[in-house]
């Protein structure tokens, strides 16, 4: 069986400073923000989208302070 792909609806991207990502993503690149998502127990953004495309495909920003596991040891 063969699949094909015909787009994509979304891709997520974690960050640790929304805000910076939000300057770089829309005054570096010229994406415009279409929704903003605010904390469900606090104040402050969790996440915001953009548009990247002509239809409904958007980039999601979500904040996110956990850390990133070291990557493994390679040779």
């Amino acid at each position: 069986m063969t699949l094909a792909v015909r787009g994509h609806h979304h891709l997520a991207i974690q960050v640790k400073d929304l805000a910076a990502a939000e300057r770089f993503y829309v005054e570096t690149l010229g994406l415009k923000v279409v929704r903003r998502w605010q904390h469900e127990d606090g104040p402050g953004e969790r996440s915001l989208w953009l548009s990247v495309g002509s239809g409904e495909e958007f980039l999601a920003l979500e904040a996110c302070d956990a850390e990133r596991p070291p990557p493994p040891f390679r040779d």
